[in-house]
């Protein structure tokens, strides 16, 4: 897996569910339009970058991406989309700008918000399920789902029943079908309060039961041995090390039986998704032995350490 993790968590300052105009989406800094393609220019002639999927163009301090996707379309690897046509060529960078643009493309393609939401977290569990079906349907379509459906499914082989809090859980499709399965009480935690509220909003709407936090996931406002499981799925990559090992301890501190942790196996970190370091099976292991738990490392689409307490 070379490019997991596009968006850790929305901008506090983003608030999904805020009302916009239909196909329209605004902030101070991105406006994004559903438009059908144009060929032509701006009528003041600035330059327009076009791609398979979107045209972009600058007014003043402020970036215009219009777009073209229809709503069976909307789902997780948009996030693979915009990596490869916008952010990879250098049209646009930085994190806060890619979760701007892609809140904007979910929001402009379904009027109303929770409903846009919903379509986009219900195509995005789809393919998952799909790609779990028949691999060969969903790999290299785009690369997102395809990258992170089987991380899922070994991560549900994982998880054994209970209480289960999952760390930096973003848009929370683990904790979704973790909340699936009749043996699991589950809570995501994310430092997004925009985000959380979002994905108790889309639970609710499955008729799905998930808790949720707003917390930092070395900080978790929960007692000692709170939770059978804490799961840690590609969050460490996106921290330094010194962050990375507060983030292990608190989870050892919450847990009562097990820590499951995912990571990316990269050469280089993916920026593009905010990943500021790398690992490899040896670091994991270390990582590991330094807790003083019994622990056992693997490759399974990525790196994977589990701690067991006892």
């Amino acid at each position: 897996m070379s490019e997991p993790s596009p968006i850790r968590s929305l901008p506090q300052v983003i608030d999904p569910l805020a009302p916009c105009p239909p196909g329209r989406y605004d902030d101070h800094l991105v406006s994004v339009l559903r438009a059908a393609p144009s060929r032509g220019g701006t009528a003041d002639r600035r330059p327009v970058v076009r791609t398979d999927h979107f045209c972009f163009t600058e007014r003043g301090h402020r970036i215009e991406v219009r777009h073209w996707l229809r709503p069976d379309q909307l789902d997780n690897d948009l996030a693979g989309l915009l990596a490869d046509e916008l952010f990879a060529p250098g049209w646009l960078s930085g994190g806060d700008i890619f979760e701007r643009v892609f809140t904007g493309i979910v929001r402009s393609c379904v009027g109303d918000p929770l409903l846009a939401w919903n379509t986009f977290y219900g195509n995005t569990l789809a393919r998952i399920r799909q790609y779990w079906r028949a691999p060969a349907a969903v790999a290299g379509y785009r690369h997102t789902i395809s990258d992170f459906a089987p991380v899922y499914a070994h991560a549900l082989q994982l998880i054994p029943d209970g209480q289960v809090l999952d760390v930096g859980s973003c848009f929370g499709f683990l904790p979704l079908l973790l909340a699936e399965r009749p043996g699991n009480t589950v809570t995501a935690s994310d430092l997004s309060g925009g985000t959380m509220r979002l994905l108790e909003a889309v639970a609710a709407g499955r008729g799905l039961q998930v808790s949720t936090l707003v917390c930092d996931a070395a900080r978790i406002p929960v007692p000692d041995g709170w939770a059978d499981t804490v799961s840690i799925i590609h969050l460490l990559e996106h921290l330094s090390a010194d962050d990375g090992s507060a983030v292990i301890r608190e989870a050892l501190r919450v847990a009562r039986h097990l820590v499951v942790v995912a990571v990316p196996l990269e050469q280089e970190p993916g920026a593009t998704y905010g990943h500021v370091r790398t690992f490899d099976l040896r670091q994991l292991g270390e990582l590991g032995d330094s807790t003083g738990h019994s622990c056992s490392v693997h490759d399974y689409n990525g790196g994977w350490l589990v701690l067991e307490i006892k």
